[in-house]
């Protein structure tokens, strides 16, 4: 049973450590990065306008291509 609460725990802290860094990388970095084009690109559409939205917001002249 501890073996099983250590997995579920990991996953539960990858999980929430990869939306924080979406989250953090959506407000900071610039958006035609390929990296965070191709990232955005995966993402579901709701997610996907938020990003989209935020990069806008941070540099007007951007253009993503996952944001077309």
């Amino acid at each position: 049973m501890g073996f099983l609460k250590a997995i579920v725990s990991l996953v539960l802290f990858a999980i929430i450590a990869v939306a924080a860094y979406w989250l953090i990388a959506s407000y900071t970095t610039k958006g035609e990065l390929p990296y965070w084009a191709e990232i955005n690109a995966n993402l579901p559409e709701p997610l996907r306008s938020f990003a989209c939205e935020n990069i806008k917001k941070t540099d007007a002249t951007a253009v993503v291509a996952s944001c077309q």
